[in-house]
């Protein structure tokens, strides 16, 4: 249609040629009927049919009674005729156009406006997903993306097999996942079985690495996360199964960073820049590939894992590719002085999935509990893992905050007084309406009632009985990584073509 328009208006100057050209003796009634036929030709074109005729037709009329008013010759009033007839044909298709760009404006803004009101569950779907992270990178991409796939998002974590479960790792991650899947995501796990040997957990034995691994989804199922829209995906198989788009993608990202760049993002793995192995050094390469790998619209880690992170996401200004949503999740506190995270490797400063009620107790007994800040804790903010200050770095207080009141609907009884804001009960405790004795008794009890279904779970399922029983066994052996050659089991290749490259055994 807009073509046709178009065509209409260039051809006006041969309809004047046209109209100069016509027998000289036509009356003011055949210039009248020129003037028709070229209304004709110009209405089909217009957005406004009705309007266009109407405006030709008034002006025909006007300009047949010129002609009889006067007594100018047949042949000048048609060429009066045909000039006019030009510069009213070309005036009323711009006028026509003019009108039509003005009715597609008004119909886009209707459109925008219907679409705003048609989805107002689209804030909500960014309040519930932006409050799993302490950081966005960036909430105005966040919120767009909640409106461009409402509930075909896809998120994505990956985690080291690599030992027992503490409960930032097990219940605050289930509370986020949880949140996250409610707003219509899917969340995807990648179980980095291979990430965890080139990091010398479990002492590189790959097979007990998949075994711990399995143990981790176990706890997670017992724990409450909804699994409907959650998927895990062992790296170690999908990265044999897709070599060549996998490290198609991780040599783009190497060749596009620099070294200085890479070793600054290996604190992800707890190494000193000093004391990496060159398969450490792919390891952050190997993350930011498993952002595209996995075609994950949003990055759901730890504040620790921001660096690679964004080098994921610097690596799509190079690119050109869209970049993925950063949702940076709080790192709980250690239960000791000072400890900005969790360890695996001290038991004490973490309260661990299967923990015993007499373990809790004895933890949370002990646990640094401040009601003002203390200088020489205050000095250990690590900024690396904590975006936001805290100078209390109370442990107690992060885990009614981030664990507790992190649930929908969550109220803390404490003195007799019920408090539905975490704001408050800090206020309380700072000011001495809350006792740390009175806190840390309520703290074990809600945690223990927290932890008591994996209890019961571990207990009474054989598969899960077994799986926790030899990952306690080999937390007790202390296992390092061997210097012999490690020999890596390929799946799934047994009944297709292999090709081998022979070379000497490493000296």
């Amino acid at each position: 249609q807009a073509l046709a328009f178009r065509t209409g208006v260039l051809l006006a100057p041969l309809w004047w040629l046209a109209l100069i050209r016509l027998r000289r003796e036509m009356d003011a009634m055949a210039s009248s009927a020129v003037a028709h036929r070229m209304c004709a030709s110009l209405q089909g074109t217009a957005s406004d049919e009705k309007l266009a005729l109407q405006f030709l037709n008034v002006t025909t009329e006007g300009l047949t009674a010129v002609q009889t008013a006067t007594a100018t010759p047949s042949s000048s009033i048609d060429d009066i005729v045909g000039s006019r007839c030009f510069l009213l044909a070309v005036g009323g298709a711009l006028f026509c156009l003019r009108r039509r760009r003005v009715h597609r404006r008004a119909e886009a803004e209707t459109a925008k406006a219907a679409a705003r009101r048609a989805y107002p569950q689209d804030d909500w779907r960014f309040k519930l997903v932006r409050s799993v992270g302490e950081e966005c990178q960036a909430d105005r991409e966040l919120r767009g993306l909640m409106k461009m796939k409402r509930n075909k998002f896809k998120l994505y974590d990956g985690f080291e097999p690599s030992g027992r479960m503490h409960i930032a790792q097990g219940v605050f991650k289930a509370i986020n996942v949880n949140k996250c899947t409610k707003a219509g995501g899917t969340f995807v796990f990648w179980v980095a079985d291979w990430f965890a040997l080139m990091n010398d957990k479990m002492g590189g034995d790959l097979e007990k690495i998949r075994t711990v691994g399995k143990y981790l989804i176990e706890v997670w199922k017992a724990t409450g996360m909804d699994m409907t829209r959650v998927k895990f995906l062992w790296s170690s198989d999908e990265i044999t199964n897709n070599a060549e788009a996998y490290w198609g993608q991780a040599l783009d990202i190497a060749r596009r960073s620099t070294l200085a760049r890479i070793k600054k993002c290996c604190q992800i793995m707890g190494r000193s820049e000093n004391a990496l192995t060159a398969a450490q050094i792919m390891y952050p390469i190997m993350q930011a590939t498993d952002v595209f790998f996995l075609e994950a619209d949003i990055c759901q880690l730890g504040v620790d894992q921001r660096k690679v992170n964004m080098l994921a996401r610097d690596y799509c200004d190079w690119a050109g590719r869209r970049k993925p949503v950063v949702l940076s999740h709080h790192m709980l506190y250690g239960l000791k002085a000072g400890q900005p995270k969790m360890s695996k490797s001290d038991p004490d400063s973490a309260i661990f999935m299967e923990d015993t009620p007499e373990d809790v107790e004895r933890k949370i007994r002990n646990a640094y509990c401040p009601a003002v800040p203390e200088e020489a804790v205050a000095g250990a903010h690590d900024e690396e893992m904590h975006l936001v200050r805290d100078d209390l770095m109370n442990p107690c207080l992060d885990y009614l905050k981030h664990i507790l009141f992190s649930r929908e609907g969550y109220t803390f009884s404490a003195g007799g007084k019920v408090y539905t804001e975490f704001e408050d009960v800090k206020q309380a405790f700072v000011s001495g309406a809350v006792t740390e004795e009175l806190l840390k008794d309520r703290l074990i009890e809600e945690i223990n009632s927290l932890l008591e279904p994996v209890r019961k779970h571990f207990q009474d399922d054989p598969t899960a009985k077994e799986l926790l029983s030899k990952v306690r066994q080999w937390k007790k052996e202390n296992l390092t990584a061997s210097s012999a050659l490690t020999r890596l089991r390929l799946r799934g290749l047994d009944a297709s073509p292999v090709f081998a490259v022979f070379a000497p055994m490493p000296r």
